[in-house]
Formats: C-alpha cells, sequence, structure tokens
C-alpha cells in the first residue's frame, strides 16, 4: 500500500540523514524521531482521506501499525505504533518487549482481563493507536531503551505472526531452530495457522 511506502521512505530518509555524532546523543536521537514520526502520520492521515475522497480506498482504511527498533553500538531504541509485536530472545527466553496498541490490550492494562484472556481476545478488537490518526488526536509511544547485552536475537512481528502463534509455540521455534532457519519456520507456522488472510511479516536481529 502507498501510504506504508511513505512510512518506510520517510524513516529512511531520516536514518540516513543522521551524522556519528547525532546516533551518539540519546536525547537528540529521541526527539528528532518524535518529530519525524509526527510527520509521518500527519502525511499518511492526509494521504488515507485525500484517497478516500477519490473514492481509491475503502472506508475501513486507517492508517498502519509501526514497529521500530534502531541499534546502536551499544543501546537499543524501541517504539510501536499498533499491533506490530517487539520481541526478544535471551540463552533461549523469549520476552515481548512491547504491548499490542488495542481494545484488548487495554483492557489488560487497566487490569480489567489477563494477559491469557487478552491473547485470546485480540483478534476480535480495534487498534487505538497507528500512523494515520487524526492530527488532532496524535499520541506518539515513549521510546524505550534497553542495552544490547540484554538479548541474543531481536525480532519485530507482524500481527499475522503474532495472532496465529501464541508465546510457547513461538518459544519452541526459536529455540529449536539455527538462526538461518528461525524466521522461515515462524512464518510457515502462522501462514499454516492462518483462519484468515493477514499480513505476514517478521524480521529478525541476530548479534554476531
Amino acid at each position: 500500500k502507498s501510504y506504508k511506502k511513505i512510512i518506510c521512505n520517510e524513516l529512511s530518509d531520516w536514518f540516513i540523514n543522521l551524522d556519528s555524532k547525532e546516533l551518539r546523543a540519546d536525547r537528540f536521537l529521541i526527539n528528532s524521531l518524535t518529530d519525524k514520526i509526527i510527520d509521518i502520520n500527519k502525511n499518511v492521515y492526509n494521504m488515507i482521506n485525500e484517497s478516500k475522497i477519490k473514492s481509491e480506498y475503502k472506508k475501513n482504511v486507517f492508517g498502519s501499525s509501526l514497529g521500530l527498533a534502531l541499534i546502536s553500538n551499544d543501546k537499543t531504541y524501541y517504539i510501536n505504533y499498533g499491533d506490530t509485536r517487539l520481541c526478544l530472545d535471551k540463552d533461549g527466553i523469549i520476552e515481548a518487549l512491547t504491548v499490542d496498541d488495542n481494545s484488548a490490550w487495554d483492557l489488560y492494562k487497566t487490569k480489567q482481563i489477563s494477559k491469557e484472556e487478552a491473547e485470546n481476545y485480540q483478534r476480535g478488537s480495534t487498534l487505538t493507536n497507528y500512523v494515520g490518526k487524526p492530527i488532532n488526536n496524535i499520541n506518539v509511544p515513549e521510546f524505550s531503551i534497553i542495552p544490547n547485552d540484554s538479548y541474543d536475537k531481536l525480532f519485530v512481528f507482524s500481527d499475522g505472526i503474532t495472532d496465529n502463534i501464541n508465546s510457547v509455540t513461538l518459544s519452541s521455534i526459536i529455540n529449536s531452530n539455527n538462526n538461518n532457519d528461525v524466521l522461515r519456520e515462524i512464518t510457515l507456522q502462522a501462514y499454516r495457522n492462518q483462519s484468515r488472510h493477514d499480513d505476514i511479516t517478521g524480521c529478525c536481529y541476530i548479534k554476531k
């Protein structure tokens, strides 16, 4: 979809234009990237609404999730918009770094339902934050920072993976496959399990 190209292209341009000093300055990096995401949100919102007026998009198209990790020499900065999920693997133990921005996980955050109920409920839930929100209702999440020695592998998964593979199965696949095969096996399992067509996309960073 062309609005997803906007997100990818503008983030790539932002990163390419950074210099080495800026990459080492935490506060500058976070503020600069936050400003860029706000700008991208505005551009995506305007594009989608102009396209709806022209009937190029369906009325229920509203935007995109965004899971982003920026890895420097010793730190990883990450942020999540929507239901893209970031996970890490350390010594065979899998941990989700982010919680989805949807109605199911909002209930979990406010302790109205359990984590297990949120995982089972999320397929019918609605996104509460995403790139492309109305300009007067933008809510940019806080960036988080972790040291690079806190993980061996870092994953970014679309909801097509996390909706179709539970955490136990995901951990089993990661621990039973070598580095070259792990992402392929995860996406294949999600494809086999899906009950409806969905975006099944994964990215894996493996530390050397």
